[in-house]
């Protein structure tokens, strides 16, 4: 076969659906030919067909395992099954209208926040008067630490111990005596 000099050799995708290529050959002009051994120029000729194949092989892998998937689905959901799984939506709708109103500005959770942030600011306001009940209670604390506990225990345990004695004469009929006290 005689080629022209300016002859390309074209690969295009013949078939959408087939997926395979041809070869089209698209003769120059001119007087010059070529000579066996020669390279031809060439060309690929991108179609779109090129793109959607790869989509293609995609989208019917996905289509397969989805089914795959609803049939699994379909043995493991029994009736009691499909029947909680409905009920589990429906608390979980009914928490969420729940949450949703007790956020509203009249709802219980947000005038929890509001208090809570009324109890912060007064806490703020009173963080003067505070410290100062805190500084009088560690002073009352060191006094208390300084003074000597134990011998002001044994003391009254002594007192009660006498006045009982003493007590207890009185209500065998004896008469107080300068002595016992």
């Amino acid at each position: 076969m005689k080629l022209t000099k300016n002859t390309t050799l074209v690969i295009r995708s013949a078939s959408l659906i087939s997926g395979t290529k041809d070869l089209d050959l698209i003769l120059g002009e001119g007087p010059e030919l070529h000579q066996s051994g020669d390279t031809l120029l060439s060309a690929v000729q991108v179609e779109i067909s090129d793109y959607i194949d790869p989509i293609r092989q995609q989208v019917q892998s996905l289509v397969t395992s989805v089914d795959t998937l609803m049939v699994a689905l379909g043995d493991l959901m029994d009736e009691e099954t499909r029947n909680n799984l409905q009920g589990t939506i429906a608390n979980l709708n009914g928490a969420a209208s729940s949450l949703k109103q007790s956020l509203q500005p009249e709802g219980a959770l947000s005038q929890s926040m509001g208090n809570l942030a009324s109890v912060t600011g007064n806490l703020k306001k009173s963080n003067e008067e505070i410290a100062t009940v805190l500084q009088n209670f560690a002073a009352v604390s060191d006094s208390l630490k300084q003074a000597d506990l134990k011998a002001l225990i044994n003391n009254a345990e002594s007192t009660f111990a006498h006045t009982s004695e003493i007590l207890e004469k009185i209500n065998a009929g004896e008469a107080p005596q300068a002595s016992w006290l």
